[in-house]
């Protein structure tokens, strides 16, 4: 009788996937391998046919869940609409998963927390940039468009990748501080506010500069 043959791609993918779902549930520190391995259906030597080490699998796992991230993100809707109402819809749409769903802010919390370690499984990747990277060129694009068409100033032209990332940062931290707060703050009217003073800016070309020291 034949062996029964394995695709291994596709076996390494399952088992990324149960990490990733096994991480957000519990967090990276609680999961073990053997948890993955019992939740995969495969020994732990088997798990180890196909990565490393624990260190080795939180990195792919991060990596699939910025896959995740891009195919759920909405379209950045019709290029002639003003910037600020594409933006809008594309931060609420964007932000509705990481509020509502504790596994998603467990995961975050866990890969910024896995990133800041002394002996961080992600070495020196940036794994966080890769983590916001897809809405951060939404955003890009956004801004470039709304320059483009004469909805935003044109000073602007050199810092849109610089804007797009003041932005997540904005509502990554944002999104702590209301998780943080038990609702005690108020995440969308404090978005609101941001995006008020953000678009005046963007609009009248107010560019601040760096103040003599």
């Amino acid at each position: 009788m034949s062996p029964k043959l394995v695709d291994k791609p596709r076996r390494k993918q399952e088992i990324i996937q149960a990490a990733l779902e096994c991480f957000a549930e519990r967090g990276f520190e609680a999961v073990s391998m053997s948890d993955i391995a019992k939740y995969v259906g495969v020994s732990k030597g088997t798990l180890y046919l196909y990565v490393d080490s624990k260190q080795e699998l939180i990195l792919a796992a991060a990596r699939f869940w910025v896959e995740l991230v891009k195919q759920r993100l909405p379209e950045t809707m019709d290029q002639h609409l003003d910037p600020e109402t594409r933006l809008r819809g594309l931060l609420e749409q964007s932000t509705k998963g990481f509020l509502e769903d504790p596994r998603i802010v467990r995961l975050f919390l866990g890969i910024v927390q896995t990133a800041l370690s002394p002996h961080s499984a992600f070495d020196n990747q940036d794994v966080i940039g890769q983590v916001s990277g897809p809405i951060r060129d939404a955003i890009s694009q956004i801004l470039s468009e709304g320059i483009h068409h004469g909805y935003l100033s044109k000073c602007y032209e050199n810092q849109v990748d610089a804007l797009a990332r003041n932005i997540v940062a904005f509502v990554d931290g944002l999104g702590l501080h209301y998780l943080a707060a038990s609702g005690h703050l108020d995440f969308q009217s404090q978005l609101e506010l941001y995006l008020q003073g953000l678009f005046h800016q963007l609009r009248h070309g107010v560019h601040p500069t760096p103040k003599d020291t």
